[in-house]
């Protein structure tokens, strides 16, 4: 037998292919996400932009700080948390809603339905600065048509302040609502019509309803397609900063301080860069965590049931 015989060539080829992006990807998210967190163990401030050697070391305690509810900057990122959680969660389950629906409707050969499946794309390709102010002109207490609509078929007595206060949060997720939701849209109609017309066939010979069709056939079909657009919208709207700043610049109520405002604001308006790399690091890993746990509970659920993806 001669020598090298039965060692297996390593083929370096696809590690050159992936190479470059390798490459872009450390330099413009890895690298980026390791100063970070080592930024945030310092007392990094304004003096320290020139030389990072002025930064002493904090430990823990920028960390620490966001949890403390006795101080200023632990009860405005409770806060923020807060209004994260909110717009994240009302904006996730209205495009998804709204997005079946659609999708549900439109699933129909003709050609007044393709127009309309084109016409129900609109609002994605324009511009999000562009929808925000749309939006944010339409809830002004004084001037907004939503203001006048609702006064004039007498269900309320008087304009109400949307921008401001409690409610300031509805403008943002009917603005981010109004933009996602064809892609909820598209994505939830080629699932449809990915889906046998055999089952739905079998299904009316049973004597099954439509609301039984859709909740035996129609939904458990769409499950695989509907997992990875949950999770893709859920980081989305998590880390979303242009819909916010756009709306409320950069002072927000704190009804609406979602999470990546308040970084910018404390990194970029009271110049504690540590502190706000402690917020990134936060919702960086808690992000990872989720979509870690959300990824791993559904392969752990195919492996049970047999399924193969």
């Amino acid at each position: 037998m001669k020598p090298g015989i039965g060692k297996k060539k390593t083929d370096w080829m696809p590690f050159l292919c992936i190479a470059p992006a390798f490459l872009a990807m450390t330099m413009v998210h890895f690298l980026p996400s390791l100063i970070g967190i080592f930024v945030s163990f310092l007392n990094f401030t304004s003096r320290a932009l020139r030389d990072w050697t002025k930064a002493d070391f904090a430990g823990f305690r920028n960390y620490i700080n966001l949890f403390s509810i006795d101080g200023i900057s632990g009860t405005r990122f409770l806060q923020s948390v807060r209004a994260s959680f909110i717009y994240t969660t009302g904006s996730l389950v209205s495009i998804c809603v709204i997005g079946l629906w659609a999708a549900t409707l439109l699933n129909h050969d003709g050609f007044m339905y393709r127009i309309l499946r084109a016409v129900f794309l609109v609002s994605w390709i324009i511009p999000n600065v562009v929808t925000v102010y749309i939006w944010k002109s339409i809830f002004l207490s004084d001037s907004g048509p939503f203001n006048a609509i609702l006064v004039n078929l007498k269900i309320i007595g008087k304009p109400i302040y949307w921008l401001i206060g409690p409610k300031s949060i509805i403008p943002p997720i009917v603005s981010n609502v109004w933009r996602s939701w064809p892609f909820a849209f598209i994505t939830f109609l080629a699932g449809l019509q990915s889906i046998s017309p055999d089952l739905y066939d079998a299904a009316d010979v049973d004597g099954a309803s439509g609301v039984q069709k859709f909740f035996h056939i129609t939904l458990p079909s769409l499950f695989p397609i509907t997992r990875v657009l949950i999770m893709l919208l859920m980081v989305w709207t998590a880390l979303d900063f242009t819909t916010i700043y756009v709306m409320y610049g950069f002072a927000p109520p704190s009804d609406a301080n979602v999470v990546p405002v308040f970084v910018y604001n404390m990194g970029y308006q009271t110049w504690d860069f540590g502190q706000a790399a402690s917020v990134s690091t936060l919702l960086m890993l808690f992000m990872l965590g989720v979509c870690i746990i959300y990824v791993r509970s559904f392969i752990r659920n195919d492996n049970n049931t047999g399924v193969r993806r």
